[in-house]
């Protein structure tokens, strides 16, 4: 009886994995995260306009475009943040400052990426890590 009791426990033992084993994969797993959320990745995610501030007398007629792809150069944990979520993609565009060196007279004003890109910058709408706008050479705003 006692040779039969301990074949069972053997049999037991191994069908189960190890503790060891699963500490193991454990430690691979969190190597592998590590690793991976520390690479400097390049991400490129689409952000709404929503234009603001408009000169006096002026509202929006249209726009060349509503969607701004914008690309960043990021860490894997940092894109993460709650930043890059869906619901935080939006860019609010003043008018009135974007404006400020085209002159007021004019009912449609056109700008290039770099344009953009500087008002970006210069106005802190979008974090350090921007590289640029992807999809735009060029965006036209008409006034009414």
């Amino acid at each position: 009886m006692i040779i039969s009791e301990k074949l069972k426990d053997k049999q037991n033992r191994a069908k189960r994995p190890s503790m060891a084993f699963l500490v193991c994969l454990l430690i691979a797993g969190l190597g592998w995260c590590i690793i991976n959320f520390s690479n400097q990745y390049r991400v490129t995610l689409s952000y709404r306009v929503n234009c603001i501030d408009f000169p006096k007398g002026k509202d929006l007629a249209g726009m060349s475009d509503s969607i701004f792809m914008l690309t960043f150069n990021t860490r894997g944990l940092n894109y993460l943040s709650s930043k890059f979520s869906d619901k935080n993609r939006v860019l609010p565009i003043s008018i009135e400052k974007l404006i400020g060196t085209k002159g007021r007279n004019h009912n449609s004003y056109t700008f290039t990426s770099k344009e953009l890109n500087n008002y970006m910058i210069d106005n802190n709408l979008i974090d350090p890590d921007f590289a640029g706008i992807e999809n735009i050479n060029s965006w036209t705003v008409e006034l009414k």
